[in-house]
């Protein structure tokens, strides 16, 4: 994509239309002259974000400034393909085509300081040179789809503790059981007299346990159904989801269909709901049948222990007993049944999160692979002087923060300790070690006692893993400066060492387009004229170059393939001369309102000389 014109209406730099060469474009002239604007107005109408929010208010400031209640449009050239931009006010930019593009590097004055000091703002510097950038809306749809089933697995988690909790509780009942109809049949035995009664009891214990198991079978089915409603009911699907078509938009409303779409989400989404709330009523009705059920069988349960109540006194009270435990059993049998039924559904979720593990882990290899291909390309450009490191997750902020949330209230230091274990474990690696309850694993990776691992398996099994796996984790870009024989990284570099980092490796785009304001603040003019000129001079042949500058040796030094010369009336900004390094006005220009511009040109004449001798 290359910038071919600019034009401008209203404002500050009402009128203007400006046309850019191909190669070394410089923008030059008196301070208040309006280069920034320029600069400015590009990146507002290409919409592409400062990176941090101080640029970005001055960025805002600023083009409300200078654009008032006009627009600005950008002519450009893709592959053959002519595209336009325009964007006026606080306006989205509305493009003649949809476009794929990749969008030019911007960055205004003090932002090359700004992303040399700021973790995410030197990886979004690699990953410009990476085909299709760090962002990837795949990542971002397995990332919630591993939440989702991270979530659905905590609930399961919780409904098999609570079954393990029961049937520990009841490990003995069936000895017990056991036991009670073994003393059954000696008594009965005693009472061949009560033989008939005895087989009735017998009879309406099987039943009351058939009707125990059942309400546990409804009460489960409830409490599912239920906390299933209540996630469906909370999910928000506002009419506000579809934007209202602007009638600005000049054109019938195409994102009907959409609208359309989502109304019938709802729809299904209400009749889901329905369906969900009515068998819920169907329980209640199957609930009350049995609870009717289960009265008239006690009714005639306690009609013959009365009859019995002349026998003798133990037979009443061992048939009572073999009832109860008869009850117990078939309810634990059932919690056994519903146990094994979480147990395969958990199975199958951790399954399906694995795979989308590895999906995710894949796009993060294949995106730390191309980083470390563009940090070897820089190093190969660059080095000695200048060396570029991708470190494979290297910001776990994200994780170690998401991790410290999830254990508070674990009675464990979870700040320095989710530090710790993100250091040294993955989240995935984490997920695993908790899944399986592995203490000596996860004690071993993480360098803690086996007491605190214990204790963070337990606590992460009932809080859920969904917002540790979800976390952002991204690779670290580490940049450093050969400095009197030793590599400095970045962040202990003064300024201007910083920006004759951060500067090469911009210019390195060999083929994108580059946009920068000043960029020789900070720098000394040495390294402007050993350097930078040099970077300029090279990547003119194969991409696209907009400067504004105060110093004369970019334009002269550089080549420019077009020098443009702006003036300014105190009101008005407007451009003077727009044309070649070598045409009169520009050369007088250059010498009479840059700083050093007679020396640069002395400086180029023999450079050519220079040249002209070796050849």
């Amino acid at each position: 994509m290359l910038i071919r014109r600019m034009q401008v209406e209203e404002g500050f730099l009402g009128g203007l239309d400006l046309a850019f060469a191909d190669g070394l474009n410089v923008l030059i002239g008196p301070r208040g002259s309006g280069k920034t604007s320029v600069i400015e107005l590009i990146r507002y109408a290409l919409d592409i974000e400062p990176h941090t929010e101080e640029i970005a208010a001055r960025h805002w400031a600023q083009v409300r400034g200078v654009l008032e209640a006009g627009r600005v449009t950008l002519n450009l050239e893709s592959g053959g393909r002519e595209l336009t931009v325009t964007r006026a006010g606080d306006d989205s930019p509305v493009w003649s085509e949809v476009t794929s593009d990749r969008l030019p590097l911007v960055l205004s004055q003090g932002e090359i300081e700004a992303v040399a000091t700021d973790a995410v703002g030197r990886l979004r510097l690699i990953d410009e040179f990476v085909a299709g950038g760090s962002t990837d809306q795949d990542d971002e749809r397995l990332v919630a789809d591993i939440s989702a089933i991270s979530t659905e697995l905590s609930t399961l988690g919780s409904q098999i503790a609570q079954f393990d909790d029961r049937l520990a509780a009841t490990a003995g009942l069936a000895r017990e059981f056991k036991a009670a109809r073994q003393e059954q049949t000696e008594v009965t035995t005693r009472l061949d007299s009560t033989g008939k009664s005895r087989k009735d009891l017998e009879a309406i214990a099987k039943r009351l346990a058939s009707i125990a198991s059942r309400r546990s079978a409804y009460s489960a089915t409830r409490d599912s159904i239920g906390a299933t409603l209540r996630r469906m009911t909370a999910i928000p699907l506002a009419p506000t989801l579809v934007e209202v078509w602007p009638a600005s938009a000049d054109s019938e409303d195409l994102l009907a269909a959409v609208r359309l779409d989502v109304q019938t989400s709802q729809r299904h989404l209400d009749a889901a709901i329905e369906s969900l709330r009515h068998g819920l009523e169907q329980l209640d009705d199957l609930d009350q049948a049995n609870q009717a059920a289960e009265i008239d069988l006690q009714d005639r349960n306690r009609e013959l222990r009365r009859q019995l109540e002349s026998l003798e006194a133990g037979a009443s009270v061992v048939s009572q007993r073999v009832t109860r435990l008869q009850t117990q059993v078939g309810q634990r049998r059932a919690w056994q049944e519903s146990r094994k039924s979480r147990l395969a559904q958990m199975k199958e979720l951790q399954e399906r999160r694995d795979r989308l593990l590895d999906d995710l882990d894949h796009a993060r290899e294949e995106r730390f692979s191309a980083r470390s291909e563009t940090s070897t390309y820089l190093n190969e450009l660059l080095g000695p002087r200048v060396r570029v490191t991708i470190r494979r997750y290297g910001q776990p902020v994200g994780y170690a923060n998401a991790l410290s949330a999830a254990l508070r209230g674990s009675g464990l230091q979870h700040n320095p300790l989710a530090t710790q274990i993100a250091e040294r474990l993955s989240p995935r690696e984490l997920a695993l070690a908790v899944d399986a309850g592995n203490t000596k694993e996860l004690a071993s990776l993480a360098e803690i006692t086996d007491a605190r691992a214990s204790k963070v398996i337990e606590h992460l099994r009932g809080q859920g893993m969904g917002a540790v796996l979800s976390a952002p984790i991204e690779d670290d870009a580490e940049l450093a400066l050969l400095d009197g024989g030793a590599y400095k990284s970045i962040t202990d570099l003064s300024p201007g060492q910083q920006c004759t980092i951060v500067l090469p490796i911009l210019l390195a785009h060999r083929e994108a387009v580059v946009v920068l304001d000043q960029p020789e603040d900070n720098l000394d003019n040495a390294f402007v004229v050993d350097t930078v000129v040099h970077v300029l001079r090279d990547r003119a042949r194969t991409g696209q170059s907009i400067l504004a500058t105060h110093n004369a040796n970019i334009p002269v030094l550089g080549d420019a393939s077009r020098v443009i010369v702006m003036q300014s009336t105190g009101s008005h900004g407007f451009f003077s001369t727009a044309a070649p390094l070598d045409d009169a006005d520009v050369v007088a220009s250059i010498t009479s309102v840059m700083e050093g511009g007679k020396e640069a040109f002395t400086r180029r004449a023999e450079f050519y000389a220079a040249e002209h001798r070796r050849e």
